[in-house]
């Protein structure tokens, strides 16, 4: 249970009010684990793009 009210807050933080009428369940639970994932996969990536350099 409180494993379920984690994810709840941490949705709602994400996608606000709305995210309070969803049911927390395995499938919510896995979805959301499959977008962290990707999510961490893309900034890993984009560390490899260069940065400008700062004028002067």
């Amino acid at each position: 249970m409180a494993a379920q009210l984690a994810l709840k807050r941490f949705l709602v933080k994400v996608y606000g009010a709305q995210a309070n009428s969803w049911a927390m369940n395995d499938k919510v639970f896995d979805v959301t684990y499959q977008l962290l994932e990707e999510s961490s996969k893309c900034s890993d990536i984009m560390d490899l793009v260069p940065r400008p350099y700062a004028p002067g």
